[in-house]
This record gives structure tokens, C-alpha cells and sequence, in this order.
């Protein structure tokens, strides 16, 4: 299944296309592993959800990639660290080995008090990913007899940190909702007396900005909430700013920082892989836990240091971050977001739109008044799908996400500005999203199914005629790929958004997954038509790895419960985090 760059949206969404043939005819006399495997992926094949990595598309307008201040992309960065490395010409370039052994070296230490200074914390350690910060976090500090509690929408490498976890007491609380906040801390410390008597430690997890929804921890009221609740000091908030670096706060220290909550948080990630445009996590801590982490998390003891190489490019990254070009580059992020919402607002068929619920955008609402805007804008949409399809073959680079990426019944696309997006981009997006309206609402009613309108890959296989469980082995009208009279998967006669006005060219069942956090690159990169219902996300450490099912919660999928293979093992759920540090 060889994989070449792509031209353009149609060669991208035709490799999906070929991606879901069947295969385990062809291996059947081969390895009995081999069969195996490619009988469960034919499973999948059949309801078109097999991933694979994806090409960025040459000449794209992204609105997908985490290189949010555009440091990456720009060559700002390149730059410098080609400047940084020049002053070092005998550096190896190789690792060396685990910070305890060979891997550790002056300038890394040195980067590591600078940041820790720059954020006005004690002390800061350098991981390889933000993934790896929250599972060494959660597999060391957390007691057996501690509680962990954690907003229903936290990262997938939390999760997979409680899932690891020697603290078996974890429970969630309703999505930035203060008062299931309050009541849930209530509730805690008359359960747990020791908690309530400071004899055991709460760790409450939280995120800045919600990668999937785009919205920001209201973090002052729940500090102090908690400090009222639990007034001997025991409740220690853990707050992933992986979304927030670089974006908010002075010099982008994050939301901690600009809050002026330095000394009320135990513990911060940032990551280097987003706004930084590098590579790589730290964890902000005092002193003590440090030094803990150094002697009893496996995360850091038994993995290899970064590469010289990485660590060079993160330094030049704080560099760049305390130039004064930064705020610039702030505040175009929030002029851009928020010239989207007011352009978007002005199409004719938005508010038709938004009062049926077939577009929803819950983060422009009250733009206007909000002192901030986050640069993650997702479009709730029943339809989004054929949404992303049309911004796809206009070559704009965004992503459908569904279940069990985020809730059930919450499927989205979702846009992610960089400061080097333009005012033609967005312009750009805007018109897909009124041409794929307008069509929609011609009459009294929603154009779907019957009129030949599709909104999601079910929809495909109906108005086709074909049944949901029939296998897409050789495509429609015997086209290999299912696409007929050149047309790519399903678009006739023009269109861009999904539409094929009864000429089905897509394949049945229509499930084309996104990447549910199973690659780890960050850019959904098999969310090319995205639709992830029942699907497993990622296994045995990607990103979009199993998640612990606490006390409180329901059993949401019984397909991969075999992956957790603890001694004490517990149901799992299909975490709903996707974005790759």
C-alpha cells in the first residue's frame, strides 16, 4: 500500500479510496499473523475505516496543522536554530542515552532553569513528548489511596496515564460546568475521609484549552473552589498548557501565567510541538516533585534523552518567543479567528443553519465580548463529513471529528488558525462553507438523502441503494475506487461540498475514519472523511490510547477491553483526546 505525496484533494481522498480494498485474500497463504491482522482490518475495510498517514497537500491553506504562531512554516525557526547549531560543530547527534546515564548535558540543564524561570516555576523537566509528560505525571505521583478527579474532556495521554495509574480512585466532572465541579468536590471529600482530614492527596487535571472544543478552563474559580472545599491544602492541580504556550500570557507563558497562579498549580505541561513548532514537553513543578520524578517515574528513567538537535530547537524557540515580534503575532491569531466568526455569521443561510443545528459554531457565540479567542474554531455539523470533503477539494486542509474522538452526536470540523493564515484564506474558507449551505437550504426544508444531498458517508451508501454491511471491495459500477465519470468519492457536476445529486460514486457504509489519535503526528492524518463511530482509536500507547473507566462512568465500548492487560484490569473507554504532542 505505497503512499506518494498528493496534488491536490482528489488524489488524496482517491488513496483513501483504494486504502479500504480488502486484503486478506491476498496474505491467506502467508503468516498466520499476517492473515489474521488483515482479516480485522477487512472489518474495518468494509465500513471504510481503515487509516493511513497522509500528505500535507503542496499549496493548501491549513487550517489543521498545530503550527499555530506559524514559527515552523515561516522559516523563523529554521533560522535560528541553523544559527544555534553553527555555534556547535563537534555536537553528537544521537541521544546518548537515558538522562541518568549519558543523555544529560549542561545545555539541556541550563534550557531547563531557563524555562522554569520564564514560566516562574521551580523546576522544569524536559521529556520527549507532552504525551510522555502526562503519563510519567500520572504512573508516579498519584497514591493508591489518592484521588484523581478530571474534566470529562482531558487529553488522550491523561487517560492513558490514569490507565497506568497506581491511584485506582478516579472520577470526572461535566466539562468546565463549575457547579458539577463543586458538587463533585463535595461529594469527594465526605466519601474519602483521609482526603477530607489531608492524610491523602487529590489531583485534579484540567486543561487550558480544550483541543476539540476550543474553549478555555475557566482555572481562577475552580482554584478557588478547591482551596474553600479542601482549605488544608491538598488538592493539587495538574494543567495541561499545551494549547495555551505561546498563545496567552506575556511572552505566551501560558494561561497559569497570565492568570498570576504560578504558585496555586502543582504541576504544568507545556509542549514545543504546537505553538513552539518543535518538538517535545516539559513539566513545571516545584523542586521536590522533581527531584521525585528524577527518582521513581519510568517515563523519564528508561527512555532516551532528546537529541541535542531537539533541545537546540526548542531554546531558539523561547528565543523567538521572548522577541517582541511575539504579540504580533498574538494578536493577528485573535483578529484572524474573530474575522472568521463575523464573516461567517453574515452568510445567508447561517442563522437557519444554527437554529436547526445542522452548523453550530459554540465558540463564536458572543465573540464579540469574549477578551479572548482561542485559535481552535470547530464547526458542529451532523454533515461534516461532506463539509470537509468540499474544504479538501478546495485545498484547504481541515478535518472532520467524530465519536469516540469527542462525544457521541458532536461531530465537527474543526479549523485551527495560525498567524500566518491570511485574510484570503479566510475568505476562502468562508465561501466553501456558503456554497455548501446554500445548497442545503434551497427550500422550506433541509435538502438530505432523498433529494440526493450527502451529509455524512451513510448517506452515500443510501442514496446509492446499497446496504450498510455490503462490502466495498470493488467499488460502484464496476470503477475500481468507486469513482465514476472521473468524479472523486461522490462529487458531481461542480460541486465541493459532498454532493452528488443521485449519481452515488461513493462507497458504501461510508465510515472513513479519522485518525482517533492513532498516529502521532497531530494532523488527524487519516481523518481525510472522517467518521470514527465505533471505532477503537489508537492501541498499546498511541496517543488515542485506552482510558481508565472510573467509578462514575459507563462502559462505552466493549471492542477493545482485551488492551488493558493490568492485573487488576478494569473496562477501558475510547479516550476522546486526539491531538499528538
Amino acid at each position: 500500500m505505497g503512499l506518494k505525496p498528493f496534488s491536490t484533494g482528489e488524489e488524496l481522498l482517491d488513496q483513501v479510496m483504494r486504502n479500504q480494498e480488502p486484503r486478506a485474500h491476498l496474505v491467506k497463504d502467508e503468516s498466520p499473523l499476517h492473515y489474521h491482522l488483515e482479516t480485522k482490518l477487512d472489518e474495518r475495510r468494509k465500513q471504510f475505516k481503515v487509516l493511513s498517514t497522509r500528505f500535507r497537500i503542496p499549496g493548501s491553506r491549513d487550517f489543521s496543522s498545530n503550527d499555530i504562531l506559524s514559527l515552523s512554516s515561516s522559516g523563523l525557526l529554521r533560522k535560528a536554530w541553523d544559527a544555534e547549531i553553527a555555534k556547535y560543530p563537534g555536537v553528537q547527534i544521537g541521544s546518548g542515552g537515558s538522562r541518568l546515564l549519558d543523555g544529560t548535558h549542561v545545555y539541556m540543564e541550563e534550557l531547563e532553569q531557563r524555562i522554569a524561570h520564564f514560566h516562574k516555576a521551580e523546576g522544569a523537566m524536559i521529556l520527549n513528548s507532552g504525551c510522555e509528560c502526562n503519563v510519567a505525571i500520572f504512573t508516579t505521583l498519584p497514591a493508591k489511596d489518592d484521588v484523581i478527579l478530571y474534566d470529562e474532556l482531558v487529553h488522550a495521554s491523561i487517560h492513558d496515564g490514569m490507565a497506568s495509574s497506581k491511584c485506582r480512585n478516579q472520577f470526572r466532572f461535566a466539562h468546565n460546568d463549575l457547579n458539577a465541579f463543586t458538587e463533585k468536590l463535595l461529594k469527594l471529600r465526605d466519601d474519602f475521609p483521609n482526603l477530607k482530614e489531608c492524610k491523602t492527596n487529590l489531583f485534579i487535571s484540567l486543561e487550558a484549552i480544550y483541543s476539540m472544543d476550543g474553549d478555555i478552563t475557566p482555572l481562577a474559580d475552580m482554584v478557588r473552589i478547591a482551596k474553600e472545599i479542601f482549605p488544608l491544602g491538598n488538592a493539587n492541580f495538574i494543567v495541561d498548557e499545551a494549547h495555551a504556550t505561546g498563545l496567552l500570557g506575556d511572552n505566551g507563558c501560558g494561561l497559569v501565567g497570565m492568570l498570576g497562579l504560578d504558585k496555586e498549580i502543582a504541576l504544568r505541561v507545556h509542549t514545543f510541538s504546537k505553538a513552539l513548532g518543535s518538538y517535545g514537553g516539559v513539566i513545571l513543578s516545584s523542586n521536590t516533585i522533581r527531584n521525585y520524578m528524577v527518582n521513581f517515574s519510568r517515563s523519564f528513567m528508561y527512555t532516551a534523552a532528546p537529541a541535542f538537535s531537539t533541545v537546540a530547537a526548542i531554546k531558539c524557540a523561547y528565543d523567538l518567543m521572548e522577541s517582541p515580534e511575539l504579540v504580533v503575532w498574538q494578536h493577528r491569531i485573535q483578529y484572524l479567528v474573530r474575522l472568521f466568526c463575523a464573516k461567517v455569521r453574515q452568510l445567508p443561510h447561517y442563522w437557519r443553519a444554527r437554529e436547526t443545528n445542522y452548523l453550530t459554531i459554540p465558540v463564536a457565540e458572543g465573540f464579540e465580548r469574549k477578551p479572548l479567542m482561542s485559535h481552535i474554531v470547530p464547526l458542529w455539523s451532523p454533515a461534516s463529513d461532506a463539509l470537509s470533503i468540499g474544504l479538501l477539494i478546495s485545498k484547504i486542509t481541515a478535518y472532520p471529528v467524530a465519536y469516540p474522538t469527542v462525544p457521541k452526536n458532536s461531530k465537527r470540523v474543526r479549523l485551527v488558525f495560525h498567524a500566518g493564515n491570511t485574510e484570503e484564506d479566510i475568505e476562502a474558507v468562508v465561501k466553501v462553507i456558503g456554497e455548501w449551505l446554500d445548497e442545503r437550504f434551497k427550500g422550506d426544508t433541509i435538502a438530505g438523502v432523498e433529494a440526493g444531498f450527502a451529509g455524512t458517508w451513510e448517506d452515500f451508501g443510501k442514496i446509492k441503494g446499497l446496504k450498510k454491511d455490503e462490502p466495498a471491495t470493488n467499488g460502484v459500477n464496476g470503477h475500481e475506487n468507486g469513482l465514476t465519470n472521473g468524479h472523486v468519492n461522490g462529487l458531481t457536476n461542480g460541486h465541493t461540498n459532498g454532493i452528488i445529486d443521485g449519481q452515488a460514486n461513493g462507497h458504501p457504509n461510508g465510515h472513513f475514519e479519522d485518525s482517533a489519535n492513532s498516529d502521532m503526528h497531530g494532523i488527524m492524518s487519516g481523518a481525510t472523511l472522517g467518521e470514527t463511530v465505533g471505532a477503537t482509536g489508537a492501541l498499546n500507547g498511541d496517543k488515542g490510547g485506552m482510558a481508565v473507566i472510573t467509578n462514575d462512568m459507563g462502559l462505552i465500548d466493549h471492542e477493545t477491553t482485551a488492551v488493558n492487560t493490568m492485573a487488576n484490569a478494569i473496562p477501558v473507554e475510547i479516550n476522546k483526546g486526539i491531538e499528538t504532542y
